[in-house]
């Protein structure tokens, strides 16, 4: 789930179809009354869609997924709407990687990615904010990039994860117990 940057519109990824869906909210961050506005096609770019990411005037939209990688990149000629998504490109690639879940920091130039291969959150160092293309690269025998190895505490394969505003927490979602792990970061 992703929302506009005033919760007047939020974005739900649908594995099987994958499609995101966008839906308009009566009240801010309230899914209570969300009326469904439309729905955009990921196929033939991200197969299996797990994570969706803004930048913060909604004129990015990025996914990651079961099906690849990497990252994939989507411009929108106008902020948070659908309709106006087209495909840019993919980035931010590591070999044999399975990407559940991504989250920008603030200002895009940091670039986390939850890799359920290896329980490790991994890094990425953006010379350009939001802009995938300028994803720093490295090789897949370096693990300088992992901000967390997360074995053992999300129970398994990690699905989900999110950051508190300063980013000195994390939060993660294993699929085996109903549980939310918080880690702190120094």
């Amino acid at each position: 789930i992703a929302f506009n940057s005033d919760g007047t519109k939020m974005f739900v990824l649908g594995l099987a179809s994958k499609n995101v869906y966008e839906y308009d909210l009566c009240k801010q961050y309230d899914a209570g009354g969300a009326s469904f506005s439309q729905k955009f096609s990921t196929s033939g770019k991200e197969a299996s869609p797990t994570s969706i990411a803004f930048n913060s005037d909604g004129t990015k939209m990025f996914i990651s997924g079961f099906g690849g990688d990497d990252v994939t990149e989507f411009v929108l000629s106008q902020g948070f709407d659908l309709s106006s998504a087209s495909y840019v490109g993919e980035n931010c690639a590591k070999s044999g990687q399975v990407y559940t879940a991504l989250d920008f920091n603030s200002d895009g130039t940091k670039l986390r990615i939850l890799d359920r291969s290896s329980d490790t959150v991994h890094e990425f160092t953006l010379s350009t904010g939001f802009d995938i293309s300028t994803c720093s690269s490295y090789s897949t025998d370096n693990d300088s990039d992992n901000l967390a190895s997360l074995t053992g505490v999300a129970d398994g394969k990690p699905e989900g994860m999110a950051f508190n505003d300063d980013g000195t927490k994390m939060f993660i979602v294993g699929n085996k117990n109903d549980k939310i792990y918080q880690l702190t970061l120094s």
